[in-house]
């Protein structure tokens, strides 16, 4: 509870409450004077500068009244009450047109304080009242940030429910993805015979794709309302702040804003006040807007990942004249991961480089849209399994890496070695299973490794150790890996290259594709 005390600030029955509770014990006080000043009088000025800054003119106000009205019993003068409350609206008004944060509301208190006291009710600022006033701004402005963030009056905290516009917005474009992905499904691999995926899978899918929306997940009160306070020092108003949570387990959020006066603010900034509160680095999603502008839109904030990874990729074909059959793909999909892919069709030219390319584009479509990744898979070996009859096919070789935690799952079917180098150690990674397109239900070897700083993940077509003319093939890029000082991704595919090109007397048995990843702590 010491930790969450902005929760009774948001409630006006508990606020309200303080409030009587303080002016009875301004009211039960007798007269202290230190150094000439009447502690009753610093105490409610002090008082009305942190309600009326902090909590707006409602509960502002209040206070002013009470300790008005307290002040003028016990010192028998009416006009604390009158004058008090008039300098409240004067200094609430000021601060409401031309805005400003702590400091500008303690001038705008002072000066009209000075002026009411002056032509109006010289008794609010005799000798004690002027050092009451003095010592009170003072206390307002050298008092720790925290205690002074400003509780903004109708922002909806952690508020997604199920009809509300963010929420809406979330499903929709998951939907949207959803969509497109079984259009790309239908376009791109329908076949003549039909599809065999059964109306369970269709259920799976979908019921997938509803646990991968997120979950709303409290945010303690003291750091929203400072998020919302560093936000209207920018003139950035919220109307909505909420933090989710996915299924990855991974922190998002979102933040309906508009800016009230001034420039236009990038969400860069609002990032950066974000990640400096929730002590969490973040950065703007994709997907995100990336100016807050006059009308209120959702900026939209995801987990910074952990890692980084740098990619090299070679690509040669075997015929000069000819289009390499190998693909390959490397981007993000959801919750921060890395997708990296390489497929080699069947044979060289135009039509192999059609199948490598089909079977890449739709598994990535597939990913990106939230599907499981066996489930894509499967979806995409029973397509071609039913359009090819077996007679064509394409090698896949797919790692995922969890840019958060390090780890990947590296899925194969029928594609080449793979290699992680870790320091002077490697270990070969091979599968012995059937290519993509040859029978439906063809298994999908995978496994789940743990990566880390510093590790180098090199990928290949069958191309590239096929070309190797030597008697075993594998050790032999080992040995050329281990023997390799380089820890630049690109200088490494290039080595690779060169060695293929020496050793084969730059005559490939096929086409050769070469990816290099180095995986490194942000």
């Amino acid at each position: 509870m010491k930790k969450d005390y902005g929760r009774i600030a948001t409630e006006n029955e508990a606020i309200i409450s303080c409030l009587v509770l303080g002016a009875t014990v301004l009211l039960g006080m007798p007269r202290i004077v230190f150094g000439e000043i009447v502690l009753l009088e610093a105490l409610s000025i002090f008082g009305m500068l942190i309600f009326l800054y902090k909590f707006g003119f409602g509960i502002g106000m209040c206070w002013c009244m009470m300790t008005g009205f307290v002040a003028s019993f016990s010192i028998g003068i009416t006009e604390y009450f009158v004058g008090w409350i008039l300098v409240g609206v004067l200094a609430q008004g000021l601060s409401c047109t031309f805005g400003g944060g702590r400091f500008a509301f303690g001038m705008y208190y002072g000066g009209v304080y000075l002026l009411v006291g002056t032509y109006l009710y010289e008794t609010i600022l005799s000798e004690e009242g002027f050092k009451a006033l003095a010592s009170a701004l003072l206390v307002f402005l050298l008092a720790p940030r925290r205690l002074m963030l400003r509780i903004e009056e109708g922002v909806k905290i952690g508020a997604l429910s199920d009809n509300s516009p963010e929420w809406g917005r979330l499903v929709i474009d998951r939907i949207n993805n959803l969509s497109r992905a079984f259009k790309r499904i239908e376009y791109t691999l329908a076949s003549d015979s039909g599809s065999s995926m059964s109306f369970s899978d269709v259920g799976n899918i979908i019921e997938g794709f509803t646990n991968q929306l997120e979950r709303a997940v409290p945010m303690r009160k003291t750091i929203s309302s400072a998020i919302i306070s560093n936000l209207a020092l920018r003139d950035i108003r919220v109307k909505n702040l909420v933090m989710l949570k996915n299924q990855e387990e991974r922190y998002e959020i979102y933040i309906t804003a508009k800016v009230v006066r001034g420039k236009l603010v990038l969400a860069s900034m609002v990032r950066d006040i974000v990640s400096k509160e929730i002590g969490m680095d973040m950065e703007v999603k994709d997907e995100s807007r990336n100016i807050v502008g006059r009308n209120y839109e959702m900026i939209c904030l995801r987990q910074k990942p952990t890692f980084n990874c740098n990619v090299a990729v070679r690509r040669l074909s075997r015929y000069e004249s000819q289009v390499s059959g190998d693909d390959y793909y490397v981007g993000d999909i959801m919750d921060g991961q890395k997708l990296i892919m390489l497929a080699d069709g069947m044979g060289n030219g135009v039509e192999a480089a059609s199948d490598s390319g089909m079977l890449i584009d739709v598994i990535e479509e597939l990913l990106t849209a939230g599907f499981d990744k066996e489930t894509s898979i499967k979806i995409v070996n029973t397509y071609l399994s039913e359009r090819n009859k077996g007679e064509r096919f394409s090698t896949l070789d797919m790692l995922i890496l969890d840019m958060h935690t390090g780890y990947g799952r590296l899925f194969k079917q029928g594609a080449a070695t793979t290699f992680v180098k870790r320091g002077q150690w490697i270990e070969l990674i091979k599968s012995t299973s059937l290519p993509m397109g040859v029978i439906d239900g063809a298994v999908c070897e995978n496994c789940r490794k743990k990566f880390y700083h510093n590790d180098i993940i090199v990928m290949v077509s069958d191309g590239v150790l096929e070309s190797i003319v030597v008697e075993n093939s594998d050790d032999y890029l080992r040995d050329l890996l281990l023997n390799s000082d380089n820890q630049d991704v690109e200088e490494i595919a290039t080595e690779i290259a060169d060695a293929i090109g020496s050793i084969s007397g730059n005559r490939l048995r096929d086409d050769a594709s070469i990816i290099v990843v180095r995986l490194s702590k942000r």
